[in-house]
């Protein structure tokens, strides 16, 4: 009886848990039918415990009953896992199914974009410039402006981190890429080049409209669209494809496998040249390339100077020196500090280089914290033949020189790249500005006949600017509008700029480019 009763202690918790196969929760039952204590104990629902049960008979071990107990805690805690497992399932779930929702619109705006691109194209050498530009205005308003990245699952995040252009079409060098195709079209300048350029821009905006069509019929399938993934890949090469040819065709005039690329060893030696130090001190950034200007390249010389060159033409865009100005010590002079700045352009740009440097004073453009930092500032503009190369703004070109020690400290070039054939071109100027004005107010007044008021420009001053238009430095009369009154009509219309250019030689309207470093 004795050991009847201590078993029915030992499984009464799994038959209060009805979890006791048929067999042992009859033999249970029929226990407690025969003993009157256990089913006293039962029946007033005290439970099986040293002091309850059978006390007549010898002490039950004590640890006996807390294992069960202990038992009983795990089961409990094992059922709220599963349960607490399951409502963070459901979560994730949830936040799945959120996030993919946004890629279905992500993927329907993407494959209307692609479409715009596509009909922008085909517009651009059959229709005017209204109709370009109308398909350009309709793509802006139509642009996705949110971050969908933010959106994709796991393995798609992975994929995405490892692009170089971040699924970001650069669609203001396309549409400024389409433009000029359009007005050389227009002006009979269509080349061999246009043509190629041309068919390979349809080319590529199919292939990025027919990857967005996919990823649109992916996301647009019933329930199973919840399963799909972004195919990054394929629609990073369609966007690549175009962005390059875009940048390729808008600065170069060229397609981009028939450009070339200096390699770092070059760049090294070219560094090394220009500052005066080893080639085997250079570095590069390697991983930080601009998407927008390809050729833009970080390096940095250990303790003494970082910067960027432009690997497509060799000079150096920007230099700044890691060491702080010397704050101790005489000055030299501003005639010594001229000859500094001299033999930097020459070093930089060659002997047949012409300049025009223009001193602004000591610590004209740096402002240190540091008492006693005397910096020589100066800008400079390159010039051929008494033509400047234009530079918009004020002081895009800058060199500071330590007054002390006439070393350079910084030099800065922006909104344009310098190439060795800007020295060598020899520029003619066959229209006198008078004319190319007379050839500007004909297309402006067939701009404006459906407004009531009408521009008027004037002559400014003939300079060198980089043509989007030829890839080439060309000659260029430019014309500013007369007042501030056309410059509002002009801004707020959307007629043409403020300042506008007409080849000196061609007489062909062109466009200045500029680069975005």
């Amino acid at each position: 009886m004795k050991d009847d009763c201590q078993l029915i202690q030992d499984i009464y918790p799994l038959y209060m848990e009805n979890e006791l196969s048929p067999p042992v929760k009859e033999m249970v039952e029929k226990h407690l039918q025969n003993c009157s204590e256990c089913a006293r104990i039962y029946q007033q629902g005290e439970g099986f415990t040293k002091a309850s049960l059978l006390p007549d008979f010898e002490e039950v071990p004590g640890t006996l009953d807390d294992r069960v107990k202990m038992k009983i805690k795990f089961r409990r805690l094992k059922i709220f896992s599963v349960i607490l497992g399951i409502i963070i399932a459901m979560m994730l779930i949830n936040k799945y199914e959120n996030s993919r929702q946004q890629i279905f619109s992500w993927s329907d705006t993407l494959y209307r974009e692609a479409s715009l691109i596509v009909d922008a194209v085909e517009a651009t050498r059959y229709e005017g410039l209204e109709s370009l530009k109308f398909h350009e205005k309709m793509y802006i308003d139509r642009r996705q402006t949110d971050d969908y990245s933010n959106s994709f699952n796991w393995w798609e995040q992975q994929k995405y981190r490892g692009t170089d252009h971040y699924l970001n079409l650069h669609y203001q060098v396309l549409f400024d890429t389409l433009e000029i195709l359009h007005k050389r079209e227009q002006n009979g300048q269509w080349d061999e080049v246009d043509t190629k350029v041309y068919s390979k821009l349809k080319e590529y905006s199919y292939q990025y409209m027919n990857e967005a069509q996919d990823e649109y019929n992916k996301f647009h399938h019933g329930y199973s669209s919840y399963l799909e993934t972004v195919d990054i890949e394929g629609l990073e090469d369609a966007i690549v494809n175009i962005n390059e040819l875009a940048f390729y065709y808008n600065r170069f005039h060229q397609l981009p496998k028939d450009v070339d690329r200096l390699n770092y060893d070059q760049l090294k030696e070219r560094i090394s040249e220009y500052l005066h130090v080893d080639p085997s001190e250079v570095e590069f950034d390697r991983g930080n390339h601009s998407p927008y200007e390809p050729g833009l390249v970080e390096f940095y010389v250990e303790n003494e100077f970082d910067g960027e060159i432009d690997a497509f033409t060799g000079h150096i865009l920007r230099i700044s020196s890691m060491n702080p100005p010397q704050l101790k010590g005489s000055l030299t002079g501003e005639k010594e500090s001229l000859e500094s700045v001299t033999n930097v352009l020459r070093n930089m740009y060659g002997e047949q280089a012409e300049f025009e440097i223009d001193y602004k004073g000591i610590n004209y453009f740096s402002s240190s914290n540091e008492d006693g930092a005397k910096l020589y500032s100066y800008t400079y503009s390159l010039t051929n033949g008494g033509y400047r190369l234009l530079v918009e703004g004020q002081d895009l070109f800058v060199i500071e020189i330590d007054a002390r020690t006439g070393n350079i400290h910084r030099l800065f070039v922006n909104q344009t790249y310098i190439h060795d054939a800007f020295f060598a071109k020899n520029f003619k100027k066959k229209l006198s500005p008078d004319v190319g004005l007379e050839r500007l107010h004909k297309k402006v007044d067939l701009e404006d006949a459906q407004y009531s008021i009408k521009r008027r420009y004037k002559f400014t001053e003939t300079f060198v600017i980089p043509s989007r238009m030829t890839g080439d430095y060309e000659l260029v009369h430019a014309y500013d509008l007369e007042n501030e009154s056309d410059m509002e009509i002009s801004g707020s219309s959307g007629r043409s700029p403020e300042r506008r250019f007409i080849n000196a030689s061609t007489g062909f309207e062109e466009e200045k480019y500029e680069t975005r470093y």
